[in-house]
């Protein structure tokens, strides 16, 4: 298991900023295999890929008695381009998992302007134990590590950040 995954199954908070592709604790089965496809992957790897990020979301928002609180900030764009039944089954997935109280997803509209992590996906976590950890992908890996100073800063920023441009939407959207 990676340090990620530890982290993960370890969290009671997670935001996660995303412009361009619906985050991984989110994905449907079908909607995550064609992410992990566009990489230059094997087919065997992209099953055990698949396979793994089920596993992390049964491990993290799944049957435990206290789930991790997910806070999803997901760009229009997430909603709008892959396969039209991997899209559909994705969509049906998030309305789905939308409905748990510990989930909360935002979606920042076409024209709302950019917003914290608009640039470059990543998620901010605070673990059981209070210690909090950064994570930000690239398109060839991600990585875990310790959050900067201005933890507080970043949050308050992307709240409000997020609030300016998910402003006038209702829950469904």
């Amino acid at each position: 298991m990676r340090p990620g995954k530890k982290s993960e199954a370890r969290a009671s908070l997670i935001r996660a900023f995303q412009p361009l592709l619906v985050p991984g604790l989110l994905q449907a089965e079908a909607y995550a295999r064609e992410v992990i496809s566009a990489g230059a992957h094997s087919e065997i790897q992209i099953e055990e890929r698949t396979r793994e990020r089920m596993a992390r979301q049964v491990a993290s928002l799944g049957r435990r008695p206290d789930p991790v609180t997910l806070s999803a900030v997901i760009g229009e764009a997430a909603l709008r381009d892959g396969a039209s039944e991997a899209m559909k089954e994705q969509l049906e997935h998030l309305i789905d998992v939308g409905h748990r109280p510990n989930v909360h997803i935002r979606i920042v509209p076409f024209g709302g302007g950019l917003h914290l992590g608009h640039g470059e996906p990543f998620a901010m976590a605070t673990l059981i134990n209070g210690s909090r950890v950064a994570y930000s992908m690239t398109p060839w890996r991600g990585r875990w590590s310790p959050p900067l100073r201005s933890w507080r800063a970043l949050t308050q920023r992307g709240n409000l950040s997020v609030q300016r441009r998910c402003r006038g939407m209702s829950p469904e959207t």
